[in-house]
């Protein structure tokens, strides 16, 4: 395939693949409903027309995989960080977790390696997520969907 004319990153990503032996390939674009965009790719080292063909064979059962894929990963990599039907960012959550035990910004900052200004910038976004006008607030909801998820599925 010719790549000169086509920026930089994009011949290196068509590059990397021919080292992978994939001569071509079709990427299924996926965004739900609060506009949250991921992509599922099927590539093959089979020439083009062959993979064309099978492609329009099996489009519908492809998009249905996409999407199911893409709704059970969102599922598995955000509900441990749900909290009150929000989903909070990996440093949000583990700060107010620290924050509910009793942890300032300034030791929180210390356990997570993160600077005190950080550690309370995510507390703060965390509060903002869960539309509470404090972090204590925001703690109680924590702890409420924690409550939750172990009445849920007790260990």
């Amino acid at each position: 395939m010719k790549c000169e004319n086509r920026p930089k990153p994009e011949r290196a990503l068509f590059e990397e693949a021919d080292k992978f032996g994939i001569r071509c390939g079709f990427t299924f674009a996926i965004l739900d409903d609060r506009c949250v965009i991921a992509a599922l790719s099927f590539a093959t080292d089979e020439r083009r027309a062959g993979f064309a063909r099978a492609l329009l064979e099996h489009a519908q059962s492809l998009r249905l995989v996409a999407t199911v894929f893409h709704e059970h990963a969102k599922r598995f990599w955000t509900i441990d960080r749900m909290v009150g039907g929000v989903v909070l960012s990996h440093l949000e959550y583990q700060c107010l977790e620290w924050s509910a035990r009793g942890k300032s910004a300034g030791e929180i900052g210390i356990i997570l390696g993160i600077a005190e200004r950080t550690a309370g910038f995510h507390l703060d976004s965390a509060r903002a997520k869960l539309r509470v006008s404090s972090v204590r607030q925001a703690i109680v909801l924590l702890t409420e969907s924690k409550s939750r998820k172990w009445i849920a599925s007790p260990p």
